[in-house]
């Protein structure tokens, strides 16, 4: 029973040295134990949203103790769990702890009624902290100080000059994908979420798409780090460029060398009759109608083999005079007159127009001309 009063006590002290004294100066006797901790930090991220670090704690001692106390100082971090890790002696010690100051306690209460306490040779505790600011994967600095262990039967308190500090580093886990706008890119750890290299695009040289008859063209430039593209520097798209007519027996239309396009489709518009070959008296001769745009011959036909007449002979009454004169006359003004075609191309030019009416007027005038 007076061990348990003892342990009590040393409880009790312990307590108000974590909740009521923040200095509280020890004297320890020349045969005080060796005792010492030591630190060591790791860092956890399960996603941004589950970022967490946690330290090491650990004692050892040449003698054993039943409690103690400590002070952490963690950069950036709120204490939010302590539990054991492991110890060496009795069974786990109870830990309490006090979040807003970072203080934690523990004690080795022993629910046998053959041994009133638990004591230990070596004790680790795991503390966990909270992210409380600033970016995560960042070096996190914790330390443990003004530590204080107690050993029940000699009822004394050993304060342990020793502290531990670590710093704890992450290493971002980055696929080979680049997150990206009009201005930067980045990525994105894949363990604590953060926004890694992010940077302005470097765009190389442009590449100039030429403009087509249909589109227009423009200069193309893409970040040499991630891809991201965009375009400048438009211009309009080109007149079409058009070939010969192409015909077939009812229309015709263009057809554009760059885009392939069909224009002008329209269809076709045929002239007056054209004599190829004229007629002969010994021979069938040839004439034909075309279109008036494209010239594709709309109309072919033969002109039959003239029959033999007298040169000049327009009216077709086998004599030459001024009648035929005034017969070529009329039918070159439109009149609707009985005419020998044979004897129409009076010149021989294969053509019947005035220079015709000329001929036979200054052959039949006396001229040295010949008619046909």
């Amino acid at each position: 029973m007076k061990k348990t009063k003892e342990l009590l006590a040393i409880v009790l002290a312990l307590s108000m040295m974590l909740f009521m004294i923040p200095a509280l100066s020890l004297t320890v006797s020349a045969e005080a134990p060796v005792a010492a901790c030591a630190v060591s930090v790791s860092e956890y991220n399960i996603g941004a949203d589950n970022y967490y670090v946690a330290a090491d704690v650990a004692f050892t001692s040449n003698t054993e103790f039943t409690a103690g106390l400590f002070t952490v100082e963690a950069e950036d971090l709120t204490l939010t769990d302590c539990t054991v890790k492991s110890c060496i002696g009795g069974d786990s010690p109870e830990v309490q702890f006090e979040a807003s100051k970072n203080k934690v306690i523990f004690t080795g209460f022993s629910n046998s009624t053959e041994n009133d306490f638990k004591s230990y040779t070596s004790l680790t505790l795991t503390l966990k902290f909270s992210l409380n600011d600033g970016a995560t994967g960042t070096a996190r600095k914790v330390t443990v100080k003004d530590i204080n262990i107690a050993n029940v039967d000699e009822v004394k308190f050993v304060t342990a000059d020793a502290s531990g500090t670590a710093d704890a580093g992450h290493t971002h886990t980055l696929g080979s994908t680049w997150e990206k706008d009009a201005y930067n890119h980045w990525k994105i750890c894949g363990s604590c979420g953060e926004k890694v290299d992010n940077a302005a695009h470097t765009f190389g040289e442009g590449v100039v798409t030429a403009p087509t008859c249909t589109k227009g063209g423009y200069t193309t430039y893409t970040c040499t780090v991630c891809e991201y593209s965009y375009t400048d520097n438009e211009t309009a798209p080109t007149d079409h460029t058009v070939g010969d007519w192409i015909s077939d027996m009812t229309d015709h239309w263009h057809v554009c060398t760059g885009c392939a396009v069909v224009m002008d489709k329209a269809a076709h518009i045929s002239g007056d009759w054209i004599i190829d070959t004229p007629a002969t008296t010994t021979a069938v001769g040839h004439k034909h109608k075309e279109c008036t745009i494209c010239k594709y011959h709309t109309e072919e036909a033969d002109i039959a083999m003239l029959d033999p007449h007298v040169a000049g002979d327009i009216n077709g009454d086998n004599v030459l005079n001024n009648k035929d004169v005034t017969r070529l006359l009329q039918y070159l003004t439109g009149w609707k007159v009985t005419v020998n075609e044979a004897a129409l191309d009076v010149n021989g030019d294969t053509k019947v127009n005035n220079k015709d009416l000329v001929r036979l007027f200054k052959y039949l005038s006396g001229w040295d001309v010949e008619i046909l």
